[in-house]
């Protein structure tokens, strides 16, 4: 981890040296998130969740060469999971609001914008928020900085970027998503789970679409035709 702040810092401080060669991105994602949660005191199944906002990304690539370059940045990722308590007919929906600071390896096209990313990622759960969906009715309840999440959790992630714009993202973290709570979880209608969360592996699917913005005086400049002429008359 000590690494990676290392990595951030020095990108960030080079972009002051080095502005024709790192440019910012910024992206948007949707994400398709699932986990698998150990809970044996009841059957539960996961439930696939889909998070349209607010997911945004601004990102500071630096190229080395035209087929490798690193990336790093700033986001907010709507995260979390869906389960489904199939004995008692209630959905759980938990999820947080993560903090994001990815570092990235980056391999193809640095011109084109067409590669594949491998990296890292640090994420900190900010805001939390957990409902409970059963007989037409809902009940909820959020806080800042929760314990009832794993408040910095890191991940690793693969990356397929094409067509200049879109990405696709599959992305695991290394952490449970939940934080055991002593005594579990308590269900609207009063039933104890004793060993709720004890794991909960998170990983997603995301699919992205970006705008890269690049010094227009690091392209190559192309001669005007008045030049060329001149050139060929001498």
């Amino acid at each position: 981890m000590k690494i990676l702040f290392v990595v951030w810092f020095s990108l960030f401080s080079f972009a002051g040296y080095s502005q024709r060669k790192i440019h910012s991105v910024s992206q948007m994602d949707l994400i398709f998130s699932f986990a698998h949660l150990n809970s044996t005191s009841t059957s539960t199944s996961p439930v696939l969740r889909f998070s349209g906002f607010f997911n945004q990304e601004l990102q500071f690539h630096y190229d080395f060469t035209k087929v490798f370059g690193l990336y790093s940045g700033l986001g907010l990722k709507n995260i979390g999971m869906i389960n489904h308590f199939e004995d008692k007919g209630i959905n759980l929906k938990q999820r947080a609001y993560a903090l994001s600071a990815p570092l990235a390896l980056k391999i193809g096209s640095m011109k084109a914008e067409n590669y594949i990313a491998f990296g890292a990622e640090l994420n900190v759960m900010t805001q939390y928020k957990q409902k409970f969906l059963y007989n037409n009715t809902k009940v909820k309840s959020s806080e800042w900085f929760s314990d009832k999440v794993n408040l910095i959790n890191p991940a690793i992630f693969f990356q397929l970027k094409f067509l200049r714009s879109q990405v696709i993202t599959v992305k695991y973290f290394l952490k449970d998503f939940l934080r055991y709570q002593q005594g579990g979880l308590i269900l609207p209608d009063g039933t104890p789970l004793t060993n709720y969360g004890q794991s909960s592996n998170l990983f997603y699917i995301s699919w992205g679409s970006s705008i890269s913005f690049r010094d227009p005086s690091s392209k190559p400049k192309k001669q005007s035709p008045t030049i060329k002429t001149a050139l060929l008359e001498e």
